[in-house]
């Protein structure tokens, strides 16, 4: 007696065997997401580890060294007292434009000269200049502007006068002048270039982490 198959039976392991192939395939996709995943977070981490070790070292840093800096500063004196370094710097470059400081010292080098200073007026147009806007940058930069200075006396003393502007501890340098009359009555008209740096900023951000 012959014996036939079950076709049944045979369509139910076929099936089988496809539904097992694409469990299989499934797990293993997942499997490769996952781990894909794992190791972008695992290198994430990394990083982010890297940096808060290279933050904290800077700032032990910075902090060991706060002490020397207090202390060289301090040296420095009180910026608003005459005589001291921190004085002669600020007077030296400002951070702004300074223009009543610019006309005392103007002043201060005409009576030195025997001169009479008769006229600071800020650039051509009679504007004070304002300082940019800066980055955060440590240094900003130097932002130059023109005065035009009128002067009368002898010729002897305009000469003392324009070596005092040049050797002022103010950066300031004569860019134009016109000089009338003879010896002892001489009138200037002199454009005097100076400068100002605005204050600077430490370049304290955040960042992202990628």
């Amino acid at each position: 007696m012959a014996i036939s198959k079950n076709p049944t039976t045979n369509l139910s392991g076929s099936n089988y065997v496809v539904v097992m192939l694409l469990i299989t395939l499934l797990v293993l996709g997942l499997t490769t997401l996952i781990g894909k995943a794992l190791i972008s977070s695992v290198r994430l981490n990394t990083k982010v580890v890297a940096k808060k070790s290279t933050a904290i070292t800077q700032l032990n840093s910075d902090v060991a060294n706060a002490p020397a800096l207090v202390s060289a500063y301090q040296g420095l004196g009180d910026p608003g007292t005459a005589g001291t370094t921190s004085k002669t710097l600020n007077d030296a470059l400002p951070t702004s434009a300074d223009f009543p400081d610019l006309i005392a010292a103007l002043e201060n080098m005409a009576d030195t000269s025997s001169l009479s200073l008769k006229s600071v007026v800020p650039d051509s147009s009679g504007i004070i200049p304002t300082a940019p806007v800066s980055s955060n940058t440590f240094a900003a930069a130097t932002t130059p502007y023109e005065v035009n200075v009128t002067v009368e006396g002898s010729y002897a003393s305009l000469q003392k006068f324009l070596m005092d502007i040049e050797n002022s501890a103010r950066p300031m340098h004569v860019s134009t002048s016109q000089i009338s009359g003879t010896g002892s009555d001489v009138t200037a008209n002199l454009t005097l270039e100076t400068y100002y740096q605005d204050a600077a900023t430490l370049p304290f951000k955040t960042e992202t982490v990628k």
